[in-house]
C-alpha cells in the first residue's frame, strides 16, 4: 500500500473511532449515565497503549511488528487520546491543584510528542543529504580531525618559519575544534558560523606565503569535515534526546492519573 493510501486509511479509522466515542457521549447524555467516567477509563486504556512503544523499542527478536508500525500506532492513538482528554476536561483548565497539574502534564506531553513528530519527519533528509555518519563514531572523527589540524599548524611553523597560522589556530580555531559547536546553527539549517569562519581564512590569506596558502587551504577542507560533523551531531543529538523529555512526562502522566482515579474513588466510596 503507498504511504499517501495508507494515512488516509489511518485518518479514516481514526475519524470512525472520533465519531463512535462522541455517540457514545451523547448517548451516556441522554441516559443520564457518567461521562466522566466513561471518557476518564477511556482516556487511561489509551495512555497505556500509548506506553506500550517504549517497551515495544526494547525487545529485539520478538514477533511483535515492526517497531515503524508501533511508531504509526502510536501517532494515531496519541491524536485519539488528545481528543479523548479534551472530551474529558473540556477546553479550559479544571479547578483544583491535581487536575491543573494532570492538564498541564498532559499538555507539555502532547506538545513534546508534536515536536518529536516534527523533527522525526524534516530532519533525517537534511542528515541524509549531508552524509550519513554513525552517532558513535562523530566525536572520534572530530578528534582526529583536531589532530590533522595540530599537525598543519606545527607543520606551518617548522616549514615557514611563521606565527601567523598558530596565532590565527589559537585565536578563531581551537574552540570550534575542540568539541561539537553551534547547535542551533544546525538545527535551524543556518550556515552563518562556518560562513563566518571562511571568512576569517579568506581575510588571513593575504598575509600568507604560497607554502602557509596550501596549509590553510587543507585546514579549511578540515573545518568543512568537521562543520558537516557537527551538523550530523546536532541533528541525531536532537532526534535522541527529545525523548528524555517526552517519555518522563508519559510515565508521571501516568503516576498522577492512577493517584487521581484513586482519589475520586476513594471520594465516591466515603458518600
Amino acid at each position: 500500500m503507498k504511504l499517501i493510501h495508507r494515512r488516509l486509511l489511518n485518518f479514516t479509522l481514526l475519524t470512525i473511532a472520533l465519531a463512535v466515542i462522541l455517540l457514545i457521549w451523547q448517548l451516556n447524555q441522554y441516559s443520564l449515565s457518567h461521562n466522566a467516567f466513561y471518557s476518564g477509563w477511556l482516556f487511561f486504556g489509551l495512555l497505556c497503549l500509548l506506553l506500550l512503544l517504549p517497551l515495544r523499542k526494547r525487545i529485539v527478536g520478538a514477533s511483535l511488528g515492526k517497531v515503524s508500525t508501533w511508531i504509526q500506532l502510536h501517532l494515531y492513538v496519541g491524536l485519539l487520546a488528545t481528543g479523548v482528554f479534551f472530551l474529558h476536561v473540556g477546553w479550559q483548565i479544571p479547578e483544583g491543584l491535581l487536575k491543573k497539574l494532570l492538564y498541564f502534564l498532559f499538555v507539555m506531553e502532547a506538545l513534546s510528542g508534536i515536536f518529536g513528530l516534527f523533527i522525526s519527519m524534516s530532519l533525517p533528509p537534511y542528515l541524509a543529504r549531508s552524509g550519513n555518519v554513525l552517532y558513535q563514531d562523530i566525536i572520534a572523527r572530530q578528534q582526529h580531525i583536531f589532530g590533522e589540524v595540530e599537525i598543519l599548524v606545527k607543520a606551518s611553523l617548522q616549514q615557514t618559519d611563521s606565527t601567523t597560522i598558530a596565532v590565527f589556530f589559537r585565536q578563531h580555531l581551537l574552540d570550534f575544534l575542540l568539541k561539537p559547536r553551534n547547535f542551533w546553527h544546525h538545527i535551524l539549517q543556518s550556515k552563518q558560523a562556518i560562513h563566518a569562519l571562511e571568512q576569517n581564512i579568506i581575510n588571513l590569506q593575504r598575509y600568507l606565503n604560497d607554502d602557509e596558502v596550501k596549509i590553510i587551504n587543507r585546514i579549511q577542507e578540515l573545518l568543512i569535515e568537521k562543520d558537516r560533523l557537527d551538523y550530523q551531531y546536532a541533528g541525531q543529538s536532537l532526534l535522541k534526546r527529545w525523548l528524555f523529555v517526552h517519555i518522563p512526562i508519559s510515565y508521571a502522566l501516568l503516576l498522577f492519573v492512577l493517584l487521581h482515579v484513586t482519589l475520586v474513588y476513594a471520594y465516591i466510596g466515603s458518600m
